[in-house]
């Protein structure tokens, strides 16, 4: 759905930190949204492996090297993934 196929190796490095929706906006610069209560809490976790890209049609294939998800608390739903982004150390 985001570009890439593969599963992190089960031994790449991450980081896991819990904090409300609004804490996680204001650390990955993401705008305001509505439907989500600002104080829900969320998991933001960073992890450190290749992630295909997806891109446009007649570009090349693009990799990065770490990427963020957020992650709902209580549903265990992916609310957003930030490719490239070391959001948690």
């Amino acid at each position: 759905m985001f570009g890439g196929t593969s599963v992190a190796p089960a031994n790449a490095p991450l980081n896991a930190s819990e904090m409300s929706f609004a804490d996680f906006r204001a650390i990955s610069g993401w705008p305001n949204n509505p439907t989500i209560n600002s104080q829900r809490c969320v998991w933001v976790v960073t992890v450190h492996a290749h992630m295909a890209v997806k891109v446009p049609p007649g570009h090349g294939p693009m990799t990065v090297d770490v990427y963020s998800v957020a992650i709902d608390a209580a549903s265990g739903t992916m609310i957003g993934l930030l490719a490239g982004s070391d959001l948690v150390h």
